[in-house]
């Protein structure tokens, strides 16, 4: 068997190929890609040569005789030493079944590929050729072109399959060579990611919802207090900040993003509490929620978050003073409810 030969070399393409196409976003180590998809592309050559093996001895005639070969064109598979030195190999099409014989040449050397006619037979066993100079074979023009119609098509396939789009609720991350930058983000639309330059990853933009339960925090009257709130955060969109969360969050899952938000969100509650008063906490929760608001979302930026929604529910303290602020309010307004009931039975 000649292992270089056009067929050989296109049959193990198409293994290499399509191997390495296939297993490119599987097998992240490309080094061993590539020796998979060598392996493949041998194995390829090796199947190809059993099965045209195959079918020539299927079609092979027990009748043949060599001189049926006389006056037969055919193409050179192995090389043909000059001046009879040596054996080559030819391939010919003899009454329907095409046949790999010995042959030797009484001229020069004919290479591999080359259109030969046989001209005698010598010790039974060799035919005797000579180069065709009266006739050419259409045979490697026309593997040329399949060869060549092969690798575009491969080529097309691997380029169509290099542009990916991003969908509405991700944020298409290009990594790798891009011009400067850590990273080139997109939201929306698409991007060609170039082979071995360049790779890519996706950002989820899905809300993450946060629990912060606070507890014993210092009011600005050194008033502790337990604040439960729950924040409701994602990656940013905005250009500068997408880079930002693709620096930082690339690669984390939801749990770990999670987890990272929350030591920011428990820190900037604190530092929100302890610049106001149990009253202002307790009775301006506009105020309350738009100090929250404008420290958290400032801190969030910094890793590529925003903030997209924060809710308190019931503020409480250990020493009892919000549910004294309470009872005062209310016996404040049963007073001046009395106050009013009094003067319009005095009025009547």
């Amino acid at each position: 068997m000649q292992l270089f030969t056009l067929r050989n070399l296109i049959n193990f393409l198409l293994g290499f190929s399509w191997t390495g196409i296939t297993f490119y976003y599987s097998i992240p180590n490309y080094f061993l890609l590539i020796i998979i998809a060598t392996l493949v592309g041998i194995g390829f050559v090796w199947i190809f040569f059993f099965i045209i093996k195959q079918i020539q001895k299927l079609a092979e005639d027990n009748s043949f005789k060599l001189e049926h070969a006389l006056q037969k064109t055919g193409t050179v598979y192995l090389s043909i030493p000059a001046h009879k030195s040596a054996a080559g190999k030819i391939s010919i099409s003899v009454k329907g079944s095409q046949k790999e014989l010995s042959a030797i040449t009484s001229g020069d050397r004919i290479e591999t590929g080359a259109s030969i006619k046989v001209i005698g037979v010598e010790g039974g066993n060799l035919l005797i050729v000579e180069k065709n100079l009266t006739s050419t074979t259409f045979m490697d023009p026309l593997i040329l072109i399949l060869a060549g119609a092969f690798v575009v098509f491969v080529t097309i396939i691997a380029l169509v399959s290099r542009y990916k789009r991003c969908p509405s609720d991700k944020i298409l991350v290009v990594y790798g060579k891009t011009g400067g930058t850590s990273a080139k983000c997109i939201h929306g639309g698409g991007a060609f990611i170039w082979p071995v330059i360049q790779d890519y990853a996706y950002l989820d933009l899905k809300p993450i919802s946060i629990e912060a339960n606070l507890t014993n925090a210092l009011s600005r009257q050194n008033i502790r207090v337990d604040v439960p709130c729950r924040f409701t955060i994602a990656i940013s969109t905005e250009s500068d900040t997408m880079n930002t969360a693709a620096e930082r969050l690339l690669g984390l899952v939801h749990e770990q993003i999670q987890e990272l938000a929350k030591d920011i969100l428990f820190g900037q509650l604190r530092l929100v509490i302890a610049t106001m008063t149990i009253e202002e906490i307790n009775s301006d929760r506009d105020k309350f929620l738009e100090n929250i608001s404008k420290n958290v979302d400032s801190e969030l930026k910094k890793i590529g978050l925003k903030l997209i929604n924060v809710n308190v529910t019931d503020i409480k303290d250990e020493s009892g003073y919000i549910e004294a602020l309470g009872k005062e309010a209310a016996a404040k307004a049963i007073n001046e409810a009395k106050i009013s009931v009094a003067e319009q039975e005095k009025n009547r």
